[in-house]
Order: C-alpha cells, then structure tokens, then sequence
C-alpha cells in the first residue's frame, strides 16, 4: 500500500482489525485503479509551509519571552503559553472547528479542564460559554491539547497516559525537565501496570518545542507496527516548521474526518507525500516484555471478534 494511500485510510479512522482489514482492501484498489478521491499532491505547497510552521512558532516564542520581561507571574505565563498556542492552533483548522478552553460533559460526569479545546458547535452549541471558557457535549469535543511550560514527568502520567476519551490528545511543552530516555521509561512503566483494554488511553501526540515530536503510530501495519515514531529536532535537516506540521497533522489525521467532515486541504497531501512520513520518523518499538504484552491484546481482540462474528452467524 503505497504512503498517501496508507494516509487516506487511516484519516477514515483505523480502530479494529476488522476496520483495519476492510480498509486496507479498498484502500489497495483504490491505489491499484488510481481513482483514490484525494487531489494529487502538488508539491508546490510544502517548503512555504514548513517555513509558515517555522514563522508561527517563533512568533508565539517572541511573545512569551516579551511578556516574561514584565512578569514572571507562573499562573499569568501558563495562561499565556495556552492562549498563544491556540492561536496557532486556529491558524491550522477547519473553519467548522472552534477552540477554547473548559470542560467536556459526558455520561458519567465532567472532565477536568482542558487547556486548548478544539470541538465543533455548527451541530451542538455549547451547553455553557463565556468568552473562550466552554463546556461543550462530548458527542461535539474533537480534541484537545494540554499546554505546559516545562514537562515533567508527573505531568506526562496523569496527561498522556489515560487521556479523556478522544479521538486526538496532545501535549505541547515550551521546555522539558526530562530527556527523552526518561520519556519513554514513564510510557513503559505505565504499561506494565496497565490492562491491554486502556492502551487505547495512550495519547496522540507530545512536541516539545525545539526539542523532540513524538507520535503514537497507528499505520494499519498490524501488530508489528512501532507504538511510536519520533521526530528529532536537534538532528540535522529537522526544523520548528516540521514539528508544528506534524504534530497538527496528526491532529487532522484521527479528528477532523469522524468530528468535522472536513476534506483535507492540498498543504496536509503534501505534508504525507513530503514530509517526515515520506523519509520515516524513528520507529520507537515496545520493550521485548511488551511486545509480548502487546501479542496477547492483539490475540484478545481477534478471540473477541471472531466470538461476535459467530453469534451473528444463523
């Protein structure tokens, strides 16, 4: 299955084997007649956007270091790094989307607050707003990200680890106090401890500014697939630019098709044929215990499937 094609099925959404299967069938039919119903990548937008990327975050950056000038008032700063990155946010979405900040209402109770809210309201109006401050349905949520100035490991287990039911979760952090080693030991620990049913917790997607963007993965590759992939900025050819795309992309990739119908625009086509997907991010695989972890979920879900599959059956 060739990279746009491999995109095109996972922006429908790829959460069962059965799905994953099904998809990756039309998907390879659709390559195989070229009839795919995607526009053809241009080419033509990717450097003005890796630099547009690359403008907004030094933008955001300047302004935070103004304002810091006059303050270092940590409630005040924090505010200010959530309410500027959603601006950029904004810059990068449908125009069905809207974002703010707040909570989401569900079945059984309300969510803790979310920094950058991103949902819709053209179907299902907020059931609380003043100004930026909403709670909306979880049926209009499409995401969200959760905005720190430094990430600490505390943060990244009671944020990334065990999310709010969503489609996309992210976190973006303007610094770090711990390596990327570290990271991924806390990732580890947490799912050791873990039952197979909640790795489907695990968040989208962790930038770290001038520092690192990791991805969980969900390429429709099967079990052998990394559970991340990992995009380094301090190597050589990586830039802001990239980091941005990508962390934004992903949001694109898992929210946008099943919350806001949105087609993709030509610069996200672009992104896939050019971008760190094409030349590969850095697979980041599950430690040998894991992955045999990961072998028995993936045994449990097609036990469960095929146990469905024979009730139906006359």
């Amino acid at each position: 299955m060739s990279l746009l094609g491999s995109a095109h099925a996972l922006k429908r959404g790829l959460d069962s084997p059965d799905t994953m299967a099904k998809e990756q069938a039309v998907t390879d039919s659709e390559d195989a007649a070229g009839e795919c119903e995607r526009p053809q990548p241009t080419y033509l937008h990717q450097p003005a956007m890796l630099k547009l990327g690359e403008a907004y975050v030094l933008e955001v950056s300047a302004q935070v270091n103004l304002l810091r000038e006059f303050t270092q008032h940590h409630g005040e700063v924090g505010r200010a790094h959530e309410l500027l990155f959603s601006h950029l946010v904004r810059r990068f979405l449908p125009t069905s989307l809207q974002v703010g900040t707040g909570f989401i209402a569900e079945r059984d109770g309300v969510s803790l607050q979310q920094d950058v809210l991103i949902y819709r309201s053209d179907k299902i109006a907020p059931l609380f707003q003043a100004g930026e401050l909403v709670v909306v349905d979880a049926k209009a949520a499409a995401g969200s990200v959760e905005v720190k100035t430094t990430l600490r490991a505390r943060a990244l287990a009671s944020a990334f680890l065990g999310h709010s039911r969503m489609r996309f979760y992210g976190i973006f952090a303007w610094d770090s106090a711990i390596s990327m080693g570290a990271l991924l030991d806390s990732i580890w620990d947490w799912a050791r401890k873990a039952s197979t049913s909640e790795f489907d917790n695990l968040g989208s997607a962790i930038y770290v500014r001038g520092r690192f963007l990791l991805l969980r993965n969900q390429d429709g590759s099967g079990i052998e697939s990394p559970p991340f992939r990992l995009l380094r900025l301090d190597l050589p050819g990586s830039s802001e630019g990239e980091a941005v795309l990508g962390f934004l992309g992903q949001f694109w990739l898992w929210s946008t098709n099943g919350e806001a119908h949105a087609p993709w625009p030509p610069w996200l086509w672009d992104w896939f044929a050019l971008g760190p997907w094409k030349r590969a991010l850095e697979p980041i695989h599950w430690p040998d215990d894991l992955a045999d972890k990961m072998h028995s979920r993936h045994e449990e879900i097609v036990k469960r499937r095929d146990e469905r599959r024979d009730k139906r059956a006359p």
